[in-house]
């Protein structure tokens, strides 16, 4: 008997569940903002958000048992910087879990080249999970402005130079520079995977 119930309740439900939420999106069609709707569907926003309710909270173990990590004052920004030599897509997203990501073949922090930060950007709705929106406000940096980066027990003092936004794919590596530069980049408008935002610093000290 018991199981006749269960299985009844089962078969109900589903076409319940179907109903509750057309009915919901169509009382709120004209209120809800689609565009953050899409951008977010492509985070796995569900699956994520029950992550943030069960309590999985940003990587501060990482933070603390790493050597290798960013700080920018004006953006209350401090993450562990991850690193990988493998750059499948696969591998960076996990990587990019625990903190930002020194994308592989850049050059070193504090050395002569270009090295290379990734940093999540997600939309306002997204849970504060991670570091998801590690790089959400990079686009307040100014000219000026000045980006630490601590990596093998050495930390290296950056001023930012410029903000630019490079296409999908395009190189931004510059192998020709004499120079010691840092670039961070994200994904723009925030959480947007089709577009990039980046910021250009030189070394100073």
């Amino acid at each position: 008997m018991k199981n006749k119930i269960k299985n009844s309740l089962k078969v109900f439900f589903k076409p319940f569940l179907v109903f509750f939420v057309l009915s919901l999106l169509l009382c709120n069609w004209v209120a809800i903002d689609w565009q953050k709707v899409l951008i977010v569907s492509n985070y796995q926003f569900i699956w994520a958000y029950a992550q943030s309710i069960v309590g999985v909270s940003r990587g501060v173990d990482a933070f603390e048992n790493t050597t290798n990590f960013i700080k920018i004052s004006d953006l209350d920004i401090k993450a562990p910087i991850t690193w990988s030599h493998d750059a499948a897509i696969k591998v960076l997203n996990k990587n990019l879990e625990s903190g930002v990501l020194h994308y592989p073949s850049s050059s070193q922090p504090g050395q002569i080249g270009t090295a290379v930060i990734l940093g999540h950007s997600a939309p306002d709705l997204w849970p504060d999970i991670r570091y998801d929106k590690v790089f959400n406000e990079i686009d307040n940096l100014k000219t000026g402005d000045q980006i630490v980066i601590y990596w093998g027990g050495f930390h290296y003092f950056y001023q930012v130079n410029e903000k630019f936004f490079p296409a999908k794919g395009e190189k931004v590596i510059n192998n020709q520079t004499n120079n010691s530069e840092l670039i961070l980049i994200t994904c723009w408008p925030q959480g947007n995977p089709n577009g990039r935002l980046a910021i250009r610093a030189s070394l100073i000290q």
